[in-house]
């Protein structure tokens, strides 16, 4: 086995293409889905997307069988921010991207060093990686929910002047996305210029499973996006978010519905969402929806 970096867009598409493989093979989603693998490279503007390719030819690193296929990816969503992307019964390969991690991505805080290391609550090969290695368990968490799509989900309906609708494609709509985006998480980074290159440059992206509540005044007030993979029979729900002008009438609830039966549609089985556990507005609409069993992903630190 031998570690190279992520240096081309042939590894970006060939990372993609592990990533889907090896989550057919587990028969769950349990590493990355393509799109956010694709956030990381696409869903960025142009200068951000050129920084983006440069810092992932030094941090992403893609661990190589003896024929050269790919055995496993560790990839840094933040500073300090691991993120393994193996078969969770592969402890070699875990052990080894493990410690590259800690002599490549560790950051400096203090004089002292830290580094942070996503872990399903479940995972006791990783557990036990991480332990051996000076990691501990934080309470930061995020819930991975599931359901199978067996029947329609019924779609309440809208309050008087709002519509349902997928996005298009002009800078008009692009910049509306942005709007959206960062009035509902606090943020002011979002743009169109992000949005169109997403839009046109990552090959997991549907315009038709871009789901849009429009408010009367022809902003939009609710987003449900889906990720939907035919062959592999899965889709991701992300991102979901609300105006705050308009939350606390199901808008969002109802963008989730129509996008499942758009899946559904599709001969789609398999429906995944996640949430932090600190939300528990978005994990209990999740689970009314159906979306149940959460899987605990917690964070596991290292300080030396």
């Amino acid at each position: 086995m031998q570690i190279k970096t992520c240096q081309s867009l042939s590894d970006i598409m060939e990372i993609r293409q592990f990533l889907l493989d090896s989550n057919s093979k587990l028969e769950r989603l349990y590493n990355w889905e393509p799109r956010r693998w694709e956030g990381k490279i696409f869903h960025l503007n142009d200068l951000e997307i050129i920084e983006a390719r440069q810092k992932i030819a030094k941090e992403v690193a893609i661990l190589l069988n003896d024929d050269s296929t790919i055995r496993a990816v560790l990839i840094p969503e933040y500073d300090g921010g691991a993120y393994l992307q193996a078969d969770p019964e592969d402890s070699k390969a875990q052990e080894i991207l493990i410690d590259w991690a800690i002599e490549n991505l560790a950051q400096d805080l203090d004089g002292k060093k830290w580094l942070e290391v996503w872990c399903n609550e479940n995972d006791s090969i990783r557990q036990q990686l991480l332990t051996s290695r000076g990691f501990k368990p934080t309470s930061e968490r995020q819930n991975r929910r599931h359901q199978v799509l067996t029947s329609p989900k019924e779609l309440l309906p809208l309050p008087n002047g709002y519509i349902l609708r997928n996005v298009g494609d002009t800078d008009e709509e692009f910049e509306k996305v942005a709007k959206l985006l960062n009035s509902a998480f606090g943020r002011n980074f979002h743009s169109a210029e992000e949005y169109r290159n997403f839009a046109t440059l990552a090959p997991s992206y549907n315009a038709g499973l871009e789901i849009m509540v429009v408010a009367p005044n022809g902003d939009f007030a609710a987003y449900a996006g889906f990720t939907a993979h035919q062959k592999e029979s899965f889709v991701v729900v992300e991102p979901v978010c609300t105006h705050p002008d308009h939350q606390n009438l199901g808008l969002a609830r109802i963008a989730i519905a129509e996008g499942l039966n758009r899946c559904l549609e599709m001969g789609i089985k398999d429906a995944y969402i996640e949430a932090w556990y600190s939300n528990p507005v978005s994990n209990h609409v999740y689970e009314q929806m159906g979306f149940t069993k959460p899987i605990g992903q917690y964070i596991w630190r290292k300080e030396f």
